[in-house]
């Protein structure tokens, strides 16, 4: 029995070295899109949120009207209330509405502060300074009987009682204009 010097190798045998398959690669023109999308997206949140937070339109849920951030209701409901500013300025009138980050208060009255022209003698100079109600749109500028306050200069509010004095005052002005 003759061997073969010359054996084949079977198929089984051989083993064969795969190259791994090439990674698809973004192109630089897909890639740019994608940039330009989020892009285009992150552009359109910026200006909801600016539309939600200065104007009416609530985009990101629903604002409760007559409510403050700290969720106390802001008095809406005709009766007269001192509202304080970060000026130091105090406005006495009715809260006609809460739109947004504003408040509006009409039938506006305030306190102006009058010293008397001429000088006192030293005995006198203790005097108080004369305190007058003022009715808003009276004023060289003439104004309308409406403002409307940006929450943020909102120090705090204060509900008049009817019998206080500003409140007399106002019914007294009141009177003698209808007069």
């Amino acid at each position: 029995m003759a061997m073969d010097i010359n054996k084949e190798k079977r198929p089984e045998e051989v083993t064969t070295i795969e190259k791994p398959k090439p990674t698809k690669k973004c192109s630089g023109k897909a890639m740019g899109s994608f940039i330009t999308v989020v892009f285009i997206l992150l552009v359109l949140v910026a200006i909801g949120f600016v539309v939600d937070k200065y104007t009416d339109v609530s985009l990101f849920g629903q604002k409760s009207a007559n409510v403050e951030d700290n969720n106390e209701p802001i008095v809406v409901n005709g009766e007269y209330t001192a509202v304080f500013l970060t000026n130091g300025q105090v406005y006495f009138g009715k809260v006609a509405s809460v739109r947004g980050d504003n408040t509006v208060l009409i039938d506006i009255y305030y306190l102006q502060v009058s010293n008397p022209l001429q000088q006192t003698p030293p005995a006198q100079a203790s005097q108080q300074p004369q305190l007058s109600l003022v009715k808003l749109g009276n004023e060289l500028h003439g104004p309308q009987d409406e403002m409307v306050i940006n929450n943020d200069h909102i120090l705090f509010t204060e509900r008049l009682k009817g019998d206080g004095k500003v409140v007399q005052a106002i019914a007294k002005y009141q009177q003698d204009q209808a007069q």
